[in-house]
């Protein structure tokens, strides 16, 4: 497979080029020339295969490697993404079972397989989206398997809006084939995707509010670029590259705009709804949430109260509670010692 940029689709470069670099020199985000699309059969086939096999195959397509699952065992560990089942029809997809409890260390190791290194400081841009690719090819056999899921019954997903590198794993997931439904991306404050989705305007040049979580606070997620250049192309990409550069408002073309409304929806979720999440789920399921997958699922509730949606949706949880284990701490009332031993 070759990689073009969001801003140029002339360069092809190839995957070894792409797997550690955040950006090229254009200063756009690496993507896949053509986006493998896959069959319905192909895709209910992973429901027969080990998660880490099924991760193992699309990074494979990705990346032109011979990895199987074993690869993936030795760098990541045999369960490095689990599923635990909530109420309501929800399921907590944990993306960050290894020592640092992050996604950004499973992404780190794999990039390192791939590569055929000791390791890599940090992985690129696109393999941290192509490694939750994997996992959620992963966890939708796992849902098939068990009957959660199927393809003609569409999954909705809340994520984080952090950097966005998630909402578009979750976005090229879709195109790839996965019955993906609706596409939560769940805000604190900062609260400007809600306005693009919404009111058709993105400001560039917004202040953010600062909050404890501090992965959510900005202004604007600089890869909604990707999203952009998914659904209006080389054009759009660039329309918004210099929205951004001169601080302008960006202002999607209609179609671009219709087709970010059709997958996708924003809830912004405050501080207060946060903390009592944690209690709330840890006084009735005895599960810890960290703040970002408290955040999640408010987010989902929000959404399935405004919209009537019924049907089973994953929580994307990529840190997880100890990473944030003061701020836990604190709103389950205990000591930071005691919600480690706990954990």
């Amino acid at each position: 497979m070759l990689y073009a940029t969001t801003r140029n689709k002339q360069p092809q470069f190839s995957p070894m080029e792409v797997l550690t670099r955040q950006r090229a020199d254009d200063e756009g985000f690496y993507v896949p020339m053509e986006l493998p699309r896959l069959s319905r059969e192909e895709i209910s086939r992973f429901a027969m295969k080990n998660p880490n096999q099924a991760l193992a195959e699309i990074l494979n397509l990705f990346f032109g490697c011979e990895l199987n699952r074993w690869d993936v065992d030795f760098a990541a560990g045999r369960y490095p993404i689990r599923l635990t089942g909530m109420v309501r029809r929800i399921t907590v997809t944990e993306l960050w079972h290894n020592p640092d409890w992050h996604f950004d260390r499973t992404a780190r190791d794999l990039c390192a397989r791939i590569q055929g290194s000791g390791g890599v400081d940090e992985a690129g841009d696109w393999a941290y989206i192509a490694v939750a690719i994997g996992g959620l090819f992963g966890v939708f056999g796992e849902m098939m398997r068990d009957g959660t899921a199927d393809m003609d019954s569409p999954v909705d997903i809340g994520v984080p809006s952090l950097d966005f590198r998630l909402v578009m794993a979750c976005c090229y997931a879709r195109e790839m084939g996965l019955p993906i439904g609706t596409i939560v991306i769940c805000c604190n404050e900062n609260d400007n995707l809600w306005n693009l989705i919404r009111q058709g305007q993105l400001r560039t040049n917004l202040p953010s509010v600062q909050t404890e979580l501090t992965e959510c606070d900005g202004c604007f997620p600089e890869d909604l670029e990707r999203l952009a250049h998914l659904y209006g192309g080389e054009a759009e990409a660039l329309k918004f590259a210099r929205c951004v550069r001169e601080g302008r408002s960006y202002f999607p073309d209609d179609p671009v705009l219709e087709q970010f409304r059709k997958g996708i929806y924003v809830s912004v979720v405050g501080r207060s709804r946060v903390e009592s999440t944690i209690g709330a789920i840890f006084t009735n399921h005895n599960y810890v949430f960290g703040p970002y997958s408290a955040l999640c699922h408010g987010g989902l509730m929000d959404y399935r109260s405004r919209s009537g949606a019924g049907t089973h949706a994953l929580l994307l949880s990529h840190r997880g509670a100890l990473c944030d284990d003061r701020y836990v701490a604190r709103q389950l009332n205990m000591a930071v010692s005691a919600l480690h031993n706990m954990l």
